[in-house]
């Protein structure tokens, strides 16, 4: 009986500093995985965390670019969502049942040194060296899945600082909603974000950039907008019997990792 006592309040103990940490042990993980994934650093404002849903609600995200550029950050996102398999989440498995981003605002810096801000994204430099017939490691992104991506675009700003005195400036209001279903690996996320945002403008002339790389997602995604809604509500019916065995799952993986501990 008093091992069974010592691993109730063992348990106890951890569920509860889990419960408390949640936010920021989440908050953690996904500045990692952007930084895997974009090559940058991200700001994040404040988060919520659902541990039994897997549902992580984040507002005031900011794209940081990198050293060398007037402008702050390449992309403010004010608002996302996520619905997701947390535990595996954590172990770098990253599963996403729903992704919903709310991108305000997506800004393409070409500096006084003629850098171009977007050739410093990870996706950027892994098609470079594609081309080259080079893979590095530091070109490997991590692996990723999402079942269901709503992705709203609102403007995009080009800012040339090589024309001077003051910058170049070009605006376009893309005010894009669409959804895409079974995306299965982080190149093509990062391939429609990037073409979404620009193939309705003209800064891929402006700034040189190589599109054609980037017109290779799968049709299969692009068309994905059909039958989504169909797609979201047997997700949505999935998650509480997903939620309800990762919570088992993780009770009884602790559970067995305390009795040796007290053994």
């Amino acid at each position: 009986m008093k091992k069974l006592g010592k691993i109730i309040i063992v348990v106890l103990i951890l569920f509860v500093t889990l419960v408390l940490a949640r936010n920021i042990i989440i908050k953690n993980a996904i500045s990692f995985t952007v930084k895997a994934l974009t090559g940058l650093k991200l700001g994040i404002g404040d988060i919520n965390v659902n541990l039994f849903g897997g549902k992580i609600d984040i507002h005031n995200l900011k794209l940081y670019n990198p050293s060398g550029f007037k402008e702050e950050f390449m992309i403010d996102l004010p608002h996302a969502y996520i619905n997701c398999d947390l535990p595996g989440f954590l172990k770098g498995n990253i599963h996403l049942r729903e992704l919903s981003i709310d991108l305000y605002e997506f800004v393409v810096v070409r500096n006084e040194k003629n850098e171009l801000n977007l050739n410093s994204l990870k996706i950027v430099k892994a098609e470079k060296e594609k081309k080259e017939q080079k893979v590095s490691k530091s070109s490997r992104m991590p692996n990723l899945t999402i079942d269901l991506l709503q992705l709203k675009i609102g403007k995009v700003i080009y800012k040339d600082y090589t024309k001077q005195p003051s910058p170049q400036i070009k605006e376009y209001n893309i005010n894009l909603d669409e959804r895409y279903e079974n995306i299965t690996n982080s190149s093509d996320f990062m391939h429609l974000i990037i073409t979404k945002a620009l193939i309705n403008t003209t800064i891929a002339k402006l700034a040189n950039f190589d599109m054609d790389s980037f017109k290779t997602i799968p049709n299969s995604i692009l068309q994905g907008a059909t039958g989504t809604a169909a797609g979201a509500l047997n997700a949505g019916q999935k998650v509480g019997t997903k939620a309800t065995n990762t919570i088992k799952g993780f009770l009884e993986k602790t559970t067995e990792g305390i009795e040796k501990i007290v053994k």
